[in-house]
C-alpha cells in the first residue's frame, strides 16, 4: 500500500497515514487515551502475556490456557459472522 501510494503522491505520501483496521483504532486509543479511561503509555498485551496471565488468574496450565483463549477466539469469531481461526 505504502509503495502504490508512493508512486500516486510522489510529493505527498510520507503525509498520509496508513492503517490496518486494528493499528487505526490503536492510533486513536492513543491519542485519546485519557478519554478512554486509560493511562497514557498503555500497551496491548502480547500472546504470550496474555496465556501467562490467563494461566496465573485461573490457576491453569500454560496449555489450558493457551486452549481456552483459542475456544474465545473461536466463539467470538463465529458471533461476528467470521471465520474462525
Amino acid at each position: 500500500m505504502r509503495e502504490r501510494l508512493a508512486r500516486l503522491l510522489p510529493d505527498q505520501h510520507g503525509q498520509v497515514a496508513i492503517h490496518t483496521f486494528h493499528s487505526l483504532g490503536l492510533a486513536i486509543l492513543r491519542e485519546h487515551a485519557s478519554a478512554a479511561g486509560l493511562d497514557h503509555g498503555f500497551r496491548v498485551a502480547g500472546e504470550a502475556e496474555r496465556i501467562e496471565l490467563l494461566a496465573a488468574t485461573l490457576e491453569l496450565s500454560a496449555h489450558k490456557a493457551e486452549r481456552l483463549l483459542r475456544a474465545i477466539s473461536r466463539r467470538s469469531a463465529r458471533r461476528a459472522g467470521r471465520a474462525p481461526r
